[in-house]
């Protein structure tokens, strides 16, 4: 192989094959051996093994074994066919050779841009354009308001006061916070002091229900029936029902809405100098009152006559039969306050529930007293002064007197 010819003329002719090895016959150089990976595939001693079979895309494995590869370049790896490069928006994500860049990875939403990437936008059906995930179309109640792609139909058009119904249209409130419900502006809830009484939202919470007399508080409740039993007038104040003015002879003692002007008065009189006239009484009679002190600081003054107290039987006696727990009385003989002492209880008559006097003829201590009731020896008139126990709080209670002679 060092000296190869014919008849002398290859002396000092050494054969050289690249990627193989030579050898001579009939004075010709051959391939005798290709290099492992390499092949003579245009059997051309010159060049030797010319094809590396290795990486070789027309002669991959062996000679003439051609790779091809769909939507892409194929390659030559290790003496087997493979994807080389794959064409714009075309991809092998399934790593299969036979069927080279099977993904339109520009169209693809399961393989948007590239392998694996799936489209999911947001309360949307989505499309694939250009390898970039878009908008097909919002699902129903549901809308692109942003117009960002990436976050889908972000804006929900059935309950966002901002987008309620169509993107951008806001709902706004008067004198509260708006909502959206079923695409339609409502009123979420009202500021303090106010209310929604008409059911309206366009013209939001229209009602100042802390002043407004027939929605006060809440709507609907008129405090002209609200506060009832002999009212006159009521107001709204701070939302709350309050009586200003009850019928002539009623008055609201506990200031209470619910039950109206609760009291009504007696009408006994609360002058000493014009006292309510019970009459006259003669020796085995009686009679009986009952009264209140309504409103509050009245106090009651009432007349009686005892006739015959010049009688062995007189007995004047006064009792107070209801209300003793609250009311108490004194007997007067006139308007300066001069107190008739209680003839058969001893004592003062001021402060008592009950009160009595007795003509023991000689007996000078019930004669003192018996003597005030004015004139001598003829009918005398006193006054009975009712009112109430000091540090009680007024009622409506009434009392009720009996009086005997």
């Amino acid at each position: 192989m060092n000296n190869c010819g014919v008849k002398g003329a290859g002396c000092g002719h050494q054969c050289v094959t690249p990627n193989a090895t030579p050898t001579c016959a009939g004075g010709l150089c051959l391939v005798q051996q290709c290099n492992t990976g390499f092949k003579d595939c245009d059997m051309a001693p010159a060049n030797g093994c010319e094809v590396n079979i290795q990486n070789d895309p027309n002669n991959c494995g062996g000679c003439n074994v051609k790779c091809s590869i769909a939507n892409g370049t194929a390659a030559c790896v290790n003496g087997m066919c493979a994807v080389g490069t794959c064409a714009n928006g075309f991809a092998d994500c399934d790593g299969q050779v036979n069927n080279g860049c099977e993904t339109p990875v520009g169209t693809d939403t399961s393989n948007c841009g590239t392998c694996g990437h799936v489209c999911a936008l947001a309360n949307a059906s989505q499309t694939c354009t250009g390898g970039i995930c878009t908008i097909g179309s919002c699902n129903p109640g549901f809308a692109n308001c942003d117009n960002q792609q990436s976050n889908g139909c972000e804006a929900s058009t059935t309950n966002d006061p901002l987008n309620c119904g169509s993107c951008n249209h806001q709902c706004f409130v008067a004198q509260g916070t708006a909502g959206c419900a079923m695409g339609a502006c409502t009123v979420a809830s009202c500021n303090p002091g106010y209310a929604d009484c008409n059911g309206v939202p366009n013209d939001g919470c229209e009602d100042h229900v802390a002043t407004d007399p027939n929605n006060c508080g809440t709507c609907g409740n008129a405090c002209a029936t609200s506060c009832s039993g002999n009212v006159a007038a009521t107001t709204c104040a701070t939302g709350a029902c309050t009586i200003t003015a009850c019928n002539a002879g009623h008055f609201n003692l506990d200031g209470a809405c619910s039950n109206g002007c609760e009291c009504a008065s007696s009408g006994t009189s609360s002058t000493c100098g014009n006292p309510t006239s019970l009459g006259g009484l003669q020796v085995g009679q009686g009679t009986s009152y009952v009264g209140n002190l309504v409103p509050a600081a009245q106090e009651a003054y009432l007349s009686v006559t005892f006739n015959g107290n010049t009688n062995p039987l007189y007995h004047p006696h006064i009792t107070l039969t209801q209300g003793a727990a609250e009311f108490l009385f004194d007997v007067e003989v006139n308007c300066s306050g001069t107190l008739i002492g209680c003839a058969v209880e001893g004592g003062a008559s001021n402060g008592r529930s009950e009160w009595e006097e007795v003509y023991t003829g000689g007996d000078s201590t019930n004669v003192a007293n018996f003597q005030a009731i004015p004139p001598v020896g003829t009918a005398g008139q006193v006054i009975i002064h009712v009112y109430r126990k000091p540090g009680l709080q007024v009622t409506c209670n009434n009392f009720a007197l009996t009086i005997g002679n």
